[in-house]
């Protein structure tokens, strides 16, 4: 998949920068999301699973973008009808932020991989 972006885009510089940015932002909106969650802010957890939704498919990180677009949907449906809690959608989280980290490593294998030698956080130092 990624590999078809840089094709459609035509340089691999900007496909890895628009990684560089995901990875960097990655962590934040994964710490959003358990903030949110936490505090029970469940109209700022919807927010953060639509901004993290649409990245993460353009990306080629389709089941982390369908659990974005699952979890914004129950979030909102909660919303609509005040019956949100944390128990309904902890475990939503948890998968999402579980294949997030998988994401992030598959992102830092691709760049690492576009630039041998280049010193690569793995995706639990963070990025």
């Amino acid at each position: 998949m990624l590999h078809a972006l840089v094709e459609d885009v035509g340089d691999t510089q900007v496909v890895l920068d628009t990684i560089e940015l995901y990875l960097e932002e990655l962590p934040v909106r994964l710490s959003s999301m358990t903030a949110a969650l936490t505090g029970e802010r469940f109209d700022l957890l919807r927010d953060e699973a639509h901004a993290l939704k649409s990245s993460s498919r353009m990306l080629g990180a389709g089941t982390l973008a369908d659990q974005c677009r699952d979890l914004e949907a129950v979030t909102a449906a909660h919303l609509r009808q005040d019956t949100a809690s944390g128990g309904t959608v902890t475990p939503m989280v948890d998968a999402l932020q579980f294949e997030a980290f998988r994401v992030a490593q598959w992102l830092a294998d691709f760049r690492a991989a576009s630039y041998p030698g280049l010193d690569v956080p793995s995706a639990s130092s963070g990025t």
